[in-house]
């Protein structure tokens, strides 16, 4: 049941950020899907996982946010920081 879930929201996500390029596979799609995955592998990134398994991220706002809206809460409290 989870893993079906997951499955479902992976699709929504792709979905959305496909969409969101104006349908197309481009240089912009690619670098924002690589992004994703990123910060989404990322260990101390918990926090975000948590929101997007939650539903607190829709698909279609993850794939409009910035990097910065996309970094573990660390990393932007040392950004508010500097």
């Amino acid at each position: 049941m989870i893993k079906k879930y997951c499955e479902n929201l992976s699709i929504e996500i792709e979905f959305c950020l496909y969409s969101a390029n104006n349908e197309v596979i481009s240089s912009v799609y690619k670098r924002k899907l690589y992004t994703l995955i990123t910060n989404l592998q990322n260990e101390i990134n918990t926090e975000l996982r948590t929101k997007i398994l939650l539903g607190d991220i829709p698909p279609m706002n993850l794939v409009t946010m910035t990097s910065d809206e996309l970094a573990p809460s660390s990393v932007k409290k040392r950004k508010m920081e500097q």
